[in-house]
C-alpha cells in the first residue's frame, strides 16, 4: 500500500462540512418558502422515502406546494443535524396551516448527498397529535 491508496481525513471533513451546509440551506429555503433554491438544492434524480412511501422530485415539490409553501406562516426549526461522508442526519420540528388546521410534526431524515445536490431523503417521524 503506497501514500495514494490512504483516504484523506481532511477531505472527508470538508465533504461533511459541506454536505452539513447543503442540508441547513435546504432547511432555510423550505423554512422561507423559498421554492427556487429547494428546486435548485434537489438532484434531477431526487427521490423521497417515507416508511411506506415513495415520492419523484415532482410528486415531492407537489406535496410541498400543497403543504408547506401553501401555508402563510410555516415554522421549522432545526433541532440537530450531523454529517458523516455523504449522510447527514437531520432532526426537524414543522408547524404548518393544512385544510384549515395547524398541524405540528417531528421528522428525523437522513439526507443523501451526491455532486452537492440532495439526491435522497429518508424520512422518519410524523404529524403529532
Amino acid at each position: 500500500m503506497n501514500d495514494d491508496d490512504e483516504p484523506d481525513p481532511k477531505k472527508g471533513a470538508r465533504v461533511a462540512v459541506r454536505n452539513k451546509k447543503i442540508a441547513l440551506d435546504y432547511g432555510d429555503a423550505l423554512r422561507n418558502g423559498n421554492r427556487a433554491a429547494v428546486e435548485s438544492a434537489l438532484s434531477p434524480n431526487f427521490r423521497f422515502l417515507r416508511l411506506n412511501d415513495r415520492l419523484s422530485r415532482f410528486e415531492y415539490l407537489d406535496s410541498l406546494e400543497r403543504t408547506i409553501f401553501a401555508t402563510s406562516n410555516p415554522q421549522l426549526d432545526i433541532l440537530y443535524v450531523a454529517s458523516d461522508g455523504d449522510r447527514v442526519v437531520v432532526e426537524i420540528a414543522l408547524e404548518f396551516d393544512f385544510e384549515g388546521k395547524r398541524v405540528r410534526g417531528q421528522y428525523n431524515s437522513i439526507y443523501v448527498i451526491e455532486d452537492a445536490e440532495i439526491y435522497e431523503i429518508r424520512e422518519y417521524g410524523g404529524i403529532l397529535d
